[in-house]
């Protein structure tokens, strides 16, 4: 109800995941993330419970961008895990958007993943900063801000967001990786497709490329067309 043209694809490695997508509505903003939280099963799920309930106190607190929202996060995730004190080191990587209907503009986050969208003007990706969500290991990760990036949405625009489950599976074929270069290739040429008629190829080239390998982690890739 809140993104009537969406898709997610999400495949946990085991019977529950570490990776999940999250979306809200809260005044005039919608915000929407993939995240993908240290490990998988039981120790993934454990970390999912934390960042989803800290993700949301975050957001509730008031109107953050979505820079703010990360930076605010990675306290609160270092803080509720004691991280200065202990050798815990869990944590996420994200991306997360906030979608501005009334001006037009969505602004993005990322820890360490990126965006990807594809509009008239072609295929265009931007860069997460190269900090997780927690674990913090330095002095300057402690204290670390976050970048937020501002995109005017002028005309129908396909947003992708996602773990990095889907380009590290490797093939039963050529034993590689997928690669974000192949996924790359699949949004420009998929992305005028219906939001299940992606759902299901993105599974089926999923399932192709993987053959009879093992999966290695947990799946996730959120579609969001925004008009």
């Amino acid at each position: 109800s809140i993104l009537p043209l969406h898709f997610c694809l999400l495949r946990p490695k085991d019977i529950v995941s570490g990776d999940f997508n999250w979306v809200k509505r809260i005044d005039d903003y919608i915000y929407f993330a993939a995240i993908d939280c240290t490990g998988h099963g039981v120790p993934g799920a454990f970390m999912s419970l934390i960042a989803n309930n800290t993700l949301n106190q975050t957001v509730y607190t008031g109107t953050l961008d979505t820079g703010q929202i990360l930076t605010t996060l990675h306290q609160r995730i270092n803080q509720t895990l004691n991280q200065d004190e202990n050798s815990n080191r869990d944590g996420m990587d994200i991306s997360i958007c906030r979608w501005d209907q009334k001006n037009k503009k969505l602004t993005f986050s990322g820890a360490r993943n990126p965006l990807i969208y594809l509009n008239e003007k072609g295929v265009h990706k931007v860069k997460g900063d190269k900090c997780s969500v927690g674990g913090i290991i330095s002095e300057k990760h402690r204290n670390y801000e976050f970048t937020t990036h501002e995109i005017d949405v002028n005309s129908p625009t396909m947003f992708y967001v996602f773990s990095d489950g889907y380009q590290d599976q490797f093939s039963s074929d050529t034993n590689k990786k997928f690669t974000l270069k192949r996924m790359l290739s699949l949004f420009e040429k998929h992305s005028h497709l219906s939001m299940n008629e992606q759902h299901e190829l993105y599974s089926s080239e999923f399932d192709k490329w993987k053959g009879d390998t093992d999966q290695i982690d947990d799946i996730l890739l959120m579609g969001v067309k925004l008009e």
